[in-house]
C-alpha cells in the first residue's frame, strides 16, 4: 500500500477559487500514483448519490463511485493490484 499515493495536480489548485472551480467542473482533484508513476485520478462529484469517483488510466478505464475519497482510493488500488497480478 505504501507504493500508492494521492497527490494534488501541479496546476489548478493554488487558490481557493481554483479549487472551487475544479470541484464543479469535473476536473480531477487528486492524481493517483503507483511508485511515482501516474495511474489514475480521484475527483469530487458531490451529488446526493455519490460524493467521490475515480478511474484508472489504461485499457480498462475502470471507474468507481463511493461516498469517501478513501473508499475510491482503496477500490482503485485493489483493482490495480489485480491487474498487476495477471
Amino acid at each position: 500500500m505504501m507504493d500508492y499515493k494521492l497527490k494534488r495536480p501541479i496546476a489548478g489548485y493554488a487558490t481557493q477559487k481554483e479549487r472551487e472551480y475544479s470541484a464543479v467542473s469535473g476536473v480531477s482533484e487528486w492524481d493517483l500514483f503507483y511508485k511515482n508513476n501516474y495511474i489514475g485520478s480521484v475527483y469530487h462529484v458531490g451529488t446526493l448519490s455519490t460524493k467521490w469517483a475515480g478511474y484508472l488510466e489504461g485499457p480498462s478505464h475502470s471507474k468507481f463511485c463511493e461516498n469517501t475519497r478513501r473508499e475510491v482510493f482503496l477500490e482503485l488500488v485493489n483493482l490495480h493490484k489485480s491487474i498487476l497480478a495477471k
